[in-house]
C-alpha cells in the first residue's frame, strides 16, 4: 500500500485484508494503520473495528459503537 490511503467513508464500507491478521494489522511497528482511515481519521481502536475474516481480516468503520437506550 505504498504511497496510497484508503478512506472509508461509510458504516457499511468494509475493507477486507486477504492473509493479513488482525494483529498484523494493529502492530504500530508495520505502516498499515497510516494508510486505512475512517472519514479522513486514523482507525480509532476505540471505535473502529478489526476483525478474521476467512483468512485475513475486516476493518469496520464504527463497529463498536453500542446501542444506546434512554
Amino acid at each position: 500500500m505504498r504511497n496510497s490511503t484508503i478512506n472509508l467513508t461509510s458504516n457499511n464500507a468494509w475493507l477486507y485484508l486477504e492473509s493479513i491478521k488482525p494483529s498484523t494489522f494493529l502492530n504500530e511497528e508495520n505502516d498499515l494503520l497510516d494508510h486505512v482511515k475512517i472519514n479522513g481519521s486514523t482507525f480509532n481502536i476505540q471505535t473502529d473495528r478489526v476483525a478474521i475474516y476467512g483468512s485475513g481480516s475486516v476493518i469496520i468503520p464504527n463497529g463498536k459503537q453500542q446501542n444506546k437506550t434512554h
